[in-house]
């Protein structure tokens, strides 16, 4: 497997945030910090959309 960097793991998490076998697929799990970054940055984005996306919407809806 070629290496992958880590702006090609981000832009293949953000299409694939529904699929975690496929984006597990293209992690190189042998490298532990760029793991828990990359699940770090899964989890903000998951959060961070999931949560304040109703607010935001109602915010733009009042203005």
């Amino acid at each position: 497997m070629e290496h992958i960097s880590y702006q090609q793991k981000y832009t293949i998490l953000f299409y694939c945030k529904n699929n975690f076998d496929l984006v597990f697929l293209f992690l190189d799990l042998d490298s532990f910090e760029m793991l828990k970054l990359f699940l770090w940055k899964y989890l903000y984005y998951v959060v961070f959309y999931n949560y304040f996306a109703d607010v935001f919407s109602s915010f733009y809806a009042l203005i």
